[in-house]
């Protein structure tokens, strides 16, 4: 199949396809990478402090660091940046602008399947009727009490013991497509809110290994329509709701970050070095 993977540019996004990625193995397979950052994500201190971590921090300074290392003859995990996972796959890999500035693209490309990880593109109507398996969207919340931005953290501030995580079909709404599937993952209170968002997205992945198997062989895969008269969006919090979050739950934690990037073969050390960095003048000069 022609399968094109839309994910966002961050460290959520690339743990989840690094887990997809023997899935796509034998499928003609195309990256298309987000690099949205909304206005308050810059403007509030705490969600652009996420921004580093999410995108910066890990992208821009901590995989180019292993890369040097791999050159060096160190050992690598098993996890690979985008480029690398391109190469792995004879996959193109491109950073989009929005949609509508490369529909043409997309016709051409004419894709099987499309599966969205995290994209923050909207998908527009015309887009919806190219793929012959339809767009496949991962959520990180139960749809449809937690649609919009910013699920796992609404979850955590809403006392849930799990976090949600809805496989669903694209339509022309917003988080309002059939579901196909809804995993979970356990609350761990001493865990930070970027450990619950990076750890959430690989529950769907057993998912999405089946529908592509399913369709590959024939198949359908089949969903349910969602009761919209149970649906809540949300949006990116406020200064007191962080403020409120922060009483209960850490954003980011060190401790939680190294585990997340031993996955890619960095130690603590380099870890260490990266977010010392990050706590001075150079993360100004990085943001």
């Amino acid at each position: 199949m022609r399968i094109l993977i839309c994910a966002k540019n961050d460290l959520p996004a690339l743990v989840a396809v690094n887990q997809l990625a023997d899935a796509l193995a034998g499928h003609d397979v195309t990256f298309w990478l987000s690099d949205i950052t909304r206005p308050l994500e810059r403007e509030r201190a705490e969600l652009d402090l996420l921004r580093f971590f999410e995108r910066e921090l890990p992208l821009a300074w901590l995989l180019p660091l292993r890369e040097a290392a791999g050159a060096q003859g160190a050992g690598h995990g098993p996890w690979q940046d985008f480029a690398a996972l391109g190469r792995r796959l004879g996959a193109p890999v491109r950073v989009v602008p929005r949609l509508r500035e490369v529909e043409a693209d997309f016709r051409a490309l004419a894709p099987d399947l499309v599966i969205s990880i995290r994209f923050s593109h909207i998908f527009p109507a015309s887009f919806l009727e190219v793929p012959r398996h339809g767009i496949l969207n991962v959520h990180p919340g139960y749809l449809p009490e937690y649609a919009g931005l910013f699920a796992p953290f609404h979850q955590l501030v809403g006392g849930r013991a799990r976090i949600g995580c809805t496989v669903h079909y694209v339509d022309a709404g917003i988080d309002t497509g059939p579901v196909v599937e809804i995993t979970s993952l356990p609350v761990e209170p001493r865990r930070s809110l970027q450990w619950h968002v990076v750890n959430v997205y690989p529950t769907a992945i057993p998912v999405l290994r089946r529908a592509i198997a399913t369709l590959a062989e024939g198949g359908a895969v089949p969903a349910t329509p969602q009761d919209q008269g149970r649906r809540t969006y949300w949006h990116l919090p406020d200064s007191a709701e962080i403020e409120a979050f922060q009483q209960r739950f850490r954003l980011i934690a060190p401790d939680d970050f190294a585990e997340i990037m031993a996955g890619f073969g960095l130690g603590p050390q380099a870890v260490a070095a990266a977010e010392s960095a990050a706590a001075g003048p150079a993360r100004a000069t990085a943001t």
